[in-house]
């Protein structure tokens, strides 16, 4: 079976992601706004921006494969990583919006201050965090990507360091410096697992055989 090497900038991502969402819980303590609130409004702002892309994306492919589309032959093995992604964020947007609503917790009257925080938390943890994380799974198992947001609590702490001042006390960097060394330990040594890239190359090796 031939293997497949994901491609070296793989793990940058990966750590871009982490980076990226690591930035949310600094984001959020600055914001004056509701838990809920913030969750709606940083899902309905990546919501927003996907919408362009996503539209451009269906129309285009509506017109090259209208008839396909109509009569619905067969399902997608595969969704596109915006329209899952645009979806996704959507549907969490809606459900956020509704629990708030229900809740009573207020989804106006909030300043430029939050606004910007709102698509801080947009552009960064989802966007350039969850976002990524998902397009590398095409790549790299699972596991891998599960394994390396536990990362996320000690970039949050260089970030919450670095920004509002507040040093980590022994146990924190402890605790960091063991989770950090199980990442690295379950990177190196981790077993192989399939990924859609691997799947496709074992059809293509029964396809052949």
């Amino acid at each position: 079976m031939e293997r497949v090497l994901a491609p070296r900038h793989v793990y940058g991502l990966i750590a871009l992601g982490v980076a990226a969402v690591s930035c949310s819980a600094v984001l959020a303590k600055l914001s004056t706004a509701d838990p809920i609130a913030l969750a709606f409004y940083r899902l309905t702002v990546t919501w927003l921006l996907l919408l362009p892309a996503v539209l451009v994306r269906q129309l285009l492919a509506a017109i090259l494969v209208s008839g396909y589309l109509l009569i619905g032959q067969r399902v997608r093995r595969r969704v596109p990583l915006l329209v899952y992604v645009f979806w996704l964020y959507g549907s969490a947007a809606a459900t956020l919006g509704l629990a708030a609503v229900m809740m009573g917790v207020p989804l106006g009257g909030y300043g430029a201050h939050d606004w910007a925080i709102f698509v801080a938390l947009a552009v960064g943890p989802t966007l350039l965090g969850h976002t990524v994380f998902n397009w590398v799974l095409q790549y790299v198992p699972a596991s891998v990507v599960a394994v390396s947001i536990l990362a996320e609590p000690i970039g949050a702490s260089a970030l919450a360091l670095l920004i509002l001042g507040e040093v980590p006390d022994a146990t924190q960097i402890i605790g960091g410096v063991l989770i950090l060394t199980g990442i690295l330990v379950f990177l190196r040594y981790r077993g192989s697992g399939e990924t859609p890239v691997t799947a496709r190359v074992k059809a293509g090796g029964s396809a052949t055989g």
